[in-house]
């Protein structure tokens, strides 16, 4: 189909033809004495650029054929590109598969819809023309990260843990009860991100002695506050109502 169409020629018949007879050569050559026929190499024609044609061998068809597929290929990515960025779903592909030993915490999901990354993550998918199935190799991306972060995240706190030695779990939770006794648990709840080092937990056991009066600096030193002080080892033996009871009922006195 690329090429031109075959000079007609006179009337006459290819049988009654005579070879030396004005008929032109079609790849160029010139007929008569000394000419050298088929062997001349192919020209090429105007309508076909250089990059798709060969000296010795003429048309590149390969070449050509792959511009085709490409260009296929193209056509059909675009169509599956959605017309606004809200139209791609957050959902991860049907072959994820969650890096062995991790486990989602209970009632956690790996993709939050109200995530602000999302709707980033939309954005850019649609700036470049990616289609449903590229976004969702984008999201994975993005959780495979997430669970790569709580990975070290783990590991960090296991480590201030071990610094807080066998009784790590109860001296936290001493901590967590006393702060709830204290100041309520909304503020406690507030502390919490201070709670993720070891020396954080020892700050707050500091101010549960310096409260109890064990430390310089009590702030009911030199008055009768009518507490009755327990020590470090029978505190930590207490139960974590028993605590709060504890802590409700020194605070009455206080008042």
């Amino acid at each position: 189909m690329l090429s031109p169409d075959e000079a007609g020629g006179g009337g006459g018949s290819a049988d009654s033809a005579d070879p030396g007879a004005g008929g032109g050569d079609p790849a160029g050559g010139q007929g008569g004495e000394g000419g050298e026929g088929g062997d001349q190499p192919p020209v090429r024609p105007d309508y076909i650029p250089e990059s798709y044609w060969d000296a010795q061998k003429g048309f590149k068809s390969d070449d050509f054929n792959a511009l085709v597929a490409f260009k296929a290929e193209h056509d059909s990515n675009m169509a599956q590109v959605p017309e606004k960025p809200d139209a791609y779903e957050a959902k991860l592909p049907q072959d994820f598969k969650l890096p062995e030993g991790f486990e989602l915490p209970e009632g956690e999901e790996l993709i939050d819809a109200n995530d602000p990354r999302i709707a980033l993550a939309r954005d850019f998918a649609h700036a470049h023309k990616m289609s449903q199935s590229d976004f969702e190799q984008l999201i994975a991306v993005g959780v495979q990260m997430d669970i790569a972060e709580q990975g070290r995240l783990k590991e960090g706190l296991e480590a201030e843990r071990e610094k807080l030695g066998p009784n790590a779990k109860t001296r936290v939770g001493a901590v967590t009860s006393w702060l709830g006794a204290k100041i309520g648990g909304e503020f406690a709840d507030a502390l919490a991100p201070m709670m993720f080092t070891a020396k954080s937990i020892q700050a707050f056991e500091a101010l549960m002695r310096l409260n109890r009066g064990d430390v310089p600096g009590n702030p009911g030193a030199g008055r009768d506050t009518g507490k009755t002080e327990l020590s470090d080892e029978e505190y930590n033996k207490m139960s974590p109502t028993e605590r709060i009871n504890y802590a409700r009922q020194n605070s009455k006195k206080t008042a």
